[in-house]
């Protein structure tokens, strides 16, 4: 019996999320969603749409502004949690989400 190497694997399998996800020893479904979509709707979704991504590790403004600004905060709440013992400059600052 010959073992095959891992890069072996791999490229029958198409890529290592493929050789994970179909693997015969692995008992469980993959939790992985398969998504189709085609180019023109990608790009449709970086115009039209918005992202907002956490980089308050090294970020600490975050500025809005465009016509759509008050309606998009109605659905944001800052929250800053301070202790007493707990230096102004170090608040922590939680972006809340409401519906």
């Amino acid at each position: 019996m010959t073992i095959a190497a891992l890069d072996d694997k791999i490229q029958a399998a198409g890529g290592p999320v493929g050789m994970l996800c179909h693997a015969p020893s692995c008992p469980c479904q993959c939790l992985i969603r398969a998504e189709f979509a085609n180019w023109r709707d990608e790009q449709e979704a970086w115009r039209c749409g918005a992202m907002l991504f956490d980089q308050s590790f090294h970020m600490t403004d975050f500025y809005v502004e465009g016509s759509d600004t008050r309606r998009l905060c109605e659905f944001l709440e800052i929250r800053c949690r301070m202790d007493s013992r707990q230096d102004p400059a170090d608040r922590r600052r939680v972006l809340v989400m409401m519906q």
